[in-house]
């Protein structure tokens, strides 16, 4: 079998896929498409893959500075036109994107099966293969997966990850660096959010220095030299070989792989680390989910990254400590996220469904069993305008419900991201196939609120709501509207229904009237929070 993976995604999704290329290489020929900025993340891989490269570039500046459409798809379809020589059996697209889709789509019209994004005969987005659904419906951010991305690539291509297709070795040393020990700091992120400030990299620099006699090698691209640079002259040290911005992504591997461990923020070298199979030390904050983009090493230690502003020796040794015991430490989590993924594990691998949920979960999983059986009903003659106007509800009703229950989401978005899957078709066709999907929608409901029936617990939401609104005051503070509006917007759909609340919500509907930013930031703060840092004086109404 001849198989095309397409990977158009940047440099850590591209590692990401190695394992699942190499176990696809079992099956035949095997040919990779990767964009021309990112191709150097293909050297190192087996000589039997053939890469080809697509230079996205060229078609953008046709459309978009030449304003030439017709000159842009001739070059698409000129690209195209030699890739159809290849004629493949199978294309497995692990981009996750509108443009990636298309390309899918086009093999899939030449006769090759696909997997992954691709598109209907219509042209809308199609989700082939129930990895693809799911990645689609609870992969990204603020989502609650615990797949790693790993794993999702080779449910995505339907092969099995043995250990010799995990893990890579067996590159030669990179004569900068020192022959005695040393260990690999990668001083940067994938983007800005992620990564350290200049006093945490010192701190962390210093305390290693301290507590290791291992020498140091920071590596990292040119435009985080001077990150590097910055803590270079408080330290005074020849332990530490700065190569930020003299390395091509290339010899990453070498430099890694005969380092004795790796510490890092979520980047494409913390990925290399993982494929070499090094201990890991993994900086994170809020904004990712190591569970899905973290280290897939055997060994590794995922730590926050505010840790570092005053790092003690005890807390680094305890790191050291994490990094080389047996199994990695479990990943910090919440009820609320435990919860989240146990409803993850009912609906896609048919475990028990949570009996410990929010209290609102339970009035939605009431109400859609009620509104359910009229969709179902009017889904039979969707033209007729009253059963237009219940269907139009429906969407109105679960957008809602998402937004504010996150366990009840994860149900909705599978039922969304099933109902793109149905396929364009006579109108009866597709109206069968739609009231399959509300049918299932509606059996999983109703033996999911049986189990609630014999047990339910409610969870204790306080502690994220703080959390939650930490932030919200910050943002009205410093005056990042836009983002504040959309988080007081989810919080309030989350606050306990207690009648002492109202005045506070009548304050800060005052607030927003006027509008004043500032009495509204006051309002939360000194108002709301200290009503809910106390939830035994609440009582519900």
């Amino acid at each position: 079998m001849k198989t095309l993976v397409i990977q158009l995604a940047r440099f850590g999704d591209i590692f990401q896929s190695w394992p699942t290329l190499k176990a696809l290489e079992d099956q035949g020929e095997l040919h990779l498409l990767v964009r021309e900025s990112f191709k150097d993340a293909t050297i190192g891989l087996s000589d039997s893959i053939t890469v080809h490269t697509m230079d996205s570039k060229i078609f953008l500046e046709s459309v978009l500075v030449n304003q030439d459409l017709d000159q842009g798809l001739d070059r698409l379809n000129d690209f195209l036109n030699r890739m159809d020589f290849e004629n493949f059996d199978r294309v497995v697209n692990l981009s996750f994107s509108p443009l990636s889709s298309e390309l899918t789509a086009h093999f899939e019209s030449k006769g090759a099966q696909v997997a992954g994004y691709t598109r209907h005969s219509d042209g809308f987005l199609n989700l082939a293969g129930d990895a693809t659904a799911f990645f689609y419906a609870q992969v990204g951010v603020d989502r609650p997966n615990r797949f790693h991305l790993v794993d999702i690539f080779s449910m995505v291509a339907d092969v099995e990850l043995k250990p010799q297709s995990r893990w890579v070795g067996g590159f030669p040393r990179f004569s900068q660096v020192p022959v005695s020990p040393y260990v690999v700091l990668h001083v940067g992120a994938s983007d800005l959010g992620k990564t350290y400030s200049t006093d945490q990299l010192k701190n962390l620099i210093q305390v290693f220095l301290q507590n290791r006699r291992e020498n140091l090698v920071l590596i990292g691209t040119k435009k985080e030299r001077t990150l590097s640079q910055s803590a270079l002259p408080l330290l005074g040290t020849d332990r530490v070989w700065d190569l930020t911005g003299e390395t091509q992504i290339s010899d990453l591997f070498s430099i890694i792989e005969h380092s004795e461990f790796f510490m890092g923020c979520d980047s494409s070298p913390l990925q290399v680390a993982s494929l070499l199979n090094k201990p890991i030390l993994n900086f994170n904050n809020q904004h990712v989910n190591s569970y899905e983009t973290g280290p897939f090493s055997q060994n590794w230690m995922v730590a926050p990254l505010e840790d570092l502003t005053e790092l003690s020796v005890e807390k680094f040794q305890s790191w050291m400590a994490g990094i080389f015991a047996p199994r990695p430490r479990p990943l910090p989590s919440t009820d609320l996220s435990d919860t989240l993924w146990q409803m993850i594990e009912s609906v896609y691998l048919g475990k028990s469904y949570p009996q410990k949920v929010l209290r609102q979960t339970v009035v939605h999983i009431t109400e859609l069993l009620e509104e359910l059986p009229k969709v179902y009903v009017a889904s039979d003659l969707p033209e007729d305008p009253i059963h237009q106007r219940i269907l139009s509800q429906f969407e109105v009703l679960i957008e809602r419900m998402e937004k504010e229950d996150p366990i009840v989401g994860v149900l909705i978005r599978w039922f969304n991201a099933e109902r793109i899957r149905i396929p364009p078709g006579s109108l009866e066709s597709v109206k069968e196939s739609s009231r399959s999907k509300l049918n299932d929608f509606f059996m999983i409901l109703s033996d999911w609120s049986q189990t609630l029936g014999k047990g339910v617990q409610f969870l204790d939401e306080s502690p994220e709501l703080l959390d939650h609104l930490g932030n919200i005051i910050k943002n009205f503070r410093f005056f990042n509207l836009p983002i504040a509006m959309e988080e007081l917007e989810q919080l309030l759909c989350h606050l306990p229904t207690d009648a002492k609340l109202n005045p506070i919500k009548e304050r800060l509907g005052q607030a927003l009237r006027v509008p004043d930013y500032s009495l509204l930031a006051d309002v939360l703060e000194y108002d709301l929070r200290p009503s809910l840092e106390r939830p035994s004086e609440i009582v519900e109404s």
